[in-house]
């Protein structure tokens, strides 16, 4: 029986039914204390009454509630309510990879398969280490948000432990024949591997828009899976390579012994296979988890001092991450002790808080690549790829990605060849001055500011012939600003002073929302959010960019201080309304974790990039509502718990982050006291490097003494190495970009320029002329 609007369930209140199927109804409901939306799944009438059936349905989703991992729907509580059973997760913005291959019957492009392939293999070998099955992978149970995100959900009944042995048929219905195992199938023994096979095919199904093995008959869908041979994904799309043929056709091997050892294994072999078919380039979405092999979480995990148990992640390796095992885990326990645990001195009767490192709850905090974060240089310095002459007037960079270069000349807009230089398309007249664009895809997006009095404008291109596919008139408004968040182009005023104005649109064009606001609003683009605060930081309203909706507000409560937020990569952590520390929440404003004694490190802004984890900055005990500024911690979202935490008097909260990486700016070597807490040039300007899942140093004090103080925030990184850009007296090259070594500390080069660079789709592209651009890799 489905539940109506408005019912009560459980204490939820049901808004509104998600979908239906053999396992059950779900609905997004609100939850009777908290103030937030779960997703209810009801099971259907039947098994309630049957101890063995209700035995394994706790045990599974007991299991599944430990599980702690990005990229799987997070289940909360579970429980029994007029006879059915229920199960209440995480509530997730988007649709499943079933309904969006069904606008695509021929496929996903290959390089958003890879990346599906990536983050679930992931998922799997995670939950396969914490000794859970997922035993229905399938389109179905894969679910992508407005931004991209990719999550596996479902876990369902038939999750038990890895040492089961399932009964014939158990947990197999016809929405999951497709994409069972044989040995599921037969009712033998299922391990890791069982679940390496439906994801393989998954993957036929993402690739070609067929399943393996198609019928309308379940019984010979079921025969194809027992014996016929893997069919070849290259009869649907012969330019796929025929290596993805092998790698399928191991992942689906009819011996579980014949397959890969991991789904990371799988999922790491097709990528590589994949790496030359039409479309890898061209798709942008985040990358997925590192293929680190996670532990479960001990079992006192929650028992401050407990013992550690868990390895952690190893420092990367031009993209490939070392596992580090047992021994370094405990080599960092000692450095924590000996080096990083510097005790609170005086009286801290003002408030409580924890001064206990969490160490041992590291390998569950994935690491992430944020979108646009890296360069991709090739040498040192960067060399000259190409120069593109512009006729018309002086070119103007206006916004790009890594396949073109977006340039304004006046009123006309060209777009360039990132690999060649070459025009796109011949440049186009907008009859209006644009001040900014951002590339989706294939489509443009741009901003004209309103000039003498008149309306400003949003103009929608196509990529590839430049051609004007909307172009929108929005009144009393002067836009200066367009970002890219998820599949929306955000529009801004970008004025202090001036109040605040953003309008969302689809990529055609069509104004989603629109927003009235403060001053001060930027776009957190890699999250999807938008923050909307202003210059004196009394109040801030984090914003969902896909439908305008608030996620969260908070407003100030202490007369002297500005609040202060960090955007991390999975949430928002934001002081908490007695600021004495701070609250975690995820995208969604659903609250995750509280820390006490502490608040978000730095304030940030329009330039400051999504950290991997929530940052902070211990409270002082003499003035509870005022940061120590000696100490940097880094905090479990999950759980709240400290990671790991730098102290002393050389450290700033001058401080930014790329991709995993944390740049803070220090004291001078050998300095003594908080030299840098001031904006103020110093004469030394030092910074250091450390990785912000583990905080373990990565570099030495590394000297960018300059004539103006350091600006962490234009701090660039390739991985290996900090690029940075400053303004010297020199008339023909006045700005120059300067590359650090990360490891050495060492500057090795410098690259002098007309212009000041922008770093747009990996590279350093400049105006090297008054009608020339060139592009540096």
């Amino acid at each position: 029986m489905t539940l109506e609007q408005g019912s009560i369930f459980a204490g939820y209140s049901v808004e509104r039914l998600i979908g239906a199927g053999g396992t059950g109804e779900v609905y997004a409901a609100r939850h009777p204390r908290l103030s937030r939306r779960d997703a209810l799944k009801v099971l259907p009438v039947g098994g309630e009454n049957d101890s063995g059936y209700r035995a394994r349905f706790e045990q599974t989703v007991d299991a599944v509630a430990r599980l702690r991992h990005p990229n799987i729907v997070a289940v909360h509580d579970r429980g029994e309510f007029d006879g059915r059973l229920w199960i209440a997760m995480d509530l997730i913005d988007g649709r499943s990879v079933a309904e969006i291959i069904r606008t695509t019957p021929t496929g996903l492009p290959p390089a958003q398969v890879s990346h599906i392939a990536v983050v679930m293999a992931s998922a799997l070998d995670y939950a396969n280490s914490c000794g859970v099955l997922h035993r229905d992978v399938r389109p179905a149970n894969i679910l992508v948000t407005s931004q991209g995100h990719v999550a596996l959900t479902n876990f369902g009944i038939s999750g038990l432990a890895l040492d089961e042995t399932v009964p014939s048929g158990s947990g197999v219905t016809v929405d999951t024949v497709s994409y069972s195992s044989p040995e599921q199938l037969q009712g033998g023994h299922v391990d890791g591997r069982s679940d390496q096979y439906s994801l393989a095919c998954t993957v036929f199904r993402l690739l070609t828009g067929h399943d393996p093995y198609e019928n309308a008959n379940p019984v010979a869908v079921i025969a194809g899976h027992l014996g016929q041979p893997v069919p070849s994904v290259r009869r649907f799309h012969p330019q796929l390579p025929p290596t993805v043929d092998a790698v399928l056709a191991r992942a689906m091997a009819k011996d579980p012994g014949h397959r890969y050892p991991s789904c990371t294994e799988f999922a790491n072999s097709l990528a590589a296979s994949l790496a030359s078919a039409p479309g890898l380039v061209a798709y942008q979405q985040p990358a997925g988890p590192s293929p680190v092999t996670p532990q479960p979480m001990p079992a006192d995990r929650g028992q401050p001092g407990g013992p550690i148990q868990s390895v952690r992640p190893g420092r990367p390796t031009r993209g490939r991450w070392a596992i580090v095992g047992a021994a370094l885990a405990a080599c960092l326990v000692l450095v924590t002790a000996v080096v990083l645990v510097v005790r609170l001195s005086g009286s801290r009767d003002a408030m409580a808080w924890d001064d206990t490192l969490y160490p041992q709850e590291i390998p569950s905090i994935f690491r992430m690549q944020l979108r646009d974060e890296l360069l991709a240089l090739t040498s040192r310095p960067p060399k000259l790829s190409w120069t593109a002459e512009v006729r018309g007037g002086q070119a103007n960079i206006v916004g790009g990605d890594s396949s073109v270069v977006v340039l304004q000349s006046g009123t006309s807009l060209l777009g360039l060849d990132m690999r060649t230089g070459a025009a796109r398309w011949p440049s186009v007249d907008l009859h209006d001055t644009v001040a900014s664009c951002a590339v989706r895809e294939n489509r443009i997006g741009c901003v004209a500011p309103a000039r003498n009095g008149s309306d400003s404008t949003v103009f929608i291109l196509d990529t590839g012939r430049g051609e004007i596919i909307e172009t929108v008139k929005v009144p009393n408004r002067d836009l200066r600003s367009m970002v890219v968040a998820g599949d929306r182009f955000i529009a801004l005023t970008d004025i202090p002073d001036d109040g605040g104005f953003a309008a969302g649109y689809t990529t055609e064009g069509d104004q989603l929302w629109t927003r009235e606001g403060h001053d001060e609003m930027y776009v957190s683009a890699g999250r999807g959010l938008l923050v909307d605060t202003a210059h004196d930081a009394d109040e801030v309203v984090f914003v969902n960019t896909a439908d305008g909706r608030e996620v969260l507000r908070s407003t100030r409560v202490v007369d002297e201080r500005d609040l202060a937020w960090n955007i991390f990569r999975d949430g928002i952590a934001i002081q908490n309304q007695d600021w004495t520390g701070t609250d975690i929440y995820d995208l969604n404003g659903q609250k995750k974790s509280s820390v006490a004694g502490w608040e978000p490190a730095a304030y940030q802004n329009r330039y400051a990039a999504a950290s991997p984890i929530p940052l902070l900055v211990r409270l002082g005990g003499s003035a509870p509502h005022y940061p120590d500024r000696s100490t940097v911690a880094a905090a479990n979202p999950e759980t709240g718990h400290l990671l790991w935490r730098i102290s002393g008097p050389e450290l700033s909260t001058a401080m930014a982050t790329v991709a995993d990486k944390l740049v803070m700016q220090v004291a001078a070597p050998g300095a003594s006291g908080d030299s840098t807490a001031s904006a103020e040039p110093t004469g030394q300007e030092f910074v250091r490097v450390y990785d912000c899942i583990t905080g373990e140093p990565l570099s030495s004090p590394i000297d960018m003494t300059r004539s103006t103080a350091v600006e962490p925030y234009w701090i660039e990184s390739d991985g290996d190495q900090l690029v940075y850009t400053y303004v010297e007296n020199r008339p023909e090259t006045p700005y120059v970009v300067v590359g650090y070594d990360i490891t050495s500390g060492q500057r090795e080069w410098e690259l002098p320029l007309k212009n000041g660079p922008e770093y747009t789709g990996g590279a350093i592209v400049a105006a090297t002329g008054p009608e020339a651009v060139s592009l540096f890799r």
